[in-house]
């Protein structure tokens, strides 16, 4: 596995910050709050203000990633670096609520904490609904079941007639690594 090269932007902005210069930082803080704000709002139906506290939750955790070396090695811009760092925070913050999120959304969510899909990439959902579209039977009514319905391992043991809640837990596996071959065949070019 060859090592990442750091963005050229984003070497700027941490040489800056750890010389104590601070306005690229600020400069980016500014240029994309509108952008980030109108993107939360778009793609998870959140409020302004709620916006807003991931979006400087999203560039502390920026800058003490800088601050502590955590991104030697990051080859996205900072502003897709700060956009995926919001994505996670505003996952984290539906799973906690425990909002409805799109299947797609929680599949996407999934994938990207087992290391899947790229949490870099803003929008993403719509290859792993392309992805899932492409799936047969039973995974796409499984995968479908436990993360769009919410319904418990057992539910789905009952609902889809398998002999356990074991059973069921194996062929999710399964139906996971099926999920992630199609997403990576429609990433790649």
């Amino acid at each position: 596995m060859e090592a990442k090269e750091l963005h050229p932007e984003f070497r700027a902005l941490a040489q800056g910050l750890l010389k104590g210069h601070k306005a690229g930082f600020e400069r980016l803080y500014t240029d994309k709050r509108g952008e980030f704000i109108r993107w939360l709002y778009k793609e998870f139906g959140m409020a302004e203000e709620e916006a807003v506290d991931i979006y400087q939750a999203a560039f502390v955790i920026l800058y003490e990633n800088i601050m502590q070396g955590k991104t030697n090695t990051v080859s996205s811009s900072p502003a897709t670096y700060v956009f995926g760092i919001g994505k996670n925070l505003a996952l984290k913050k539906f799973k906690s609520n425990e909002r409805h999120l799109n299947h797609q959304q929680r599949i996407q969510w999934y994938l990207e904490e087992e290391g899947v899909a790229d949490p870099e990439v803003p929008d993403n959902t719509k290859q792993v609904a392309q992805a899932l579209e492409q799936l047969k039977e039973p995974c796409k009514s499984l995968l479908s079941l436990f993360y769009y319905d919410n319904l418990s391992i057992e539910q789905i043991s009952q609902r889809l007639q398998y002999k356990n809640k074991e059973v069921v837990k194996s062929q999710k596996v399964r139906c996971l690594a099926y999920l992630k071959e199609k997403l990576v065949s429609i990433q790649m070019p």
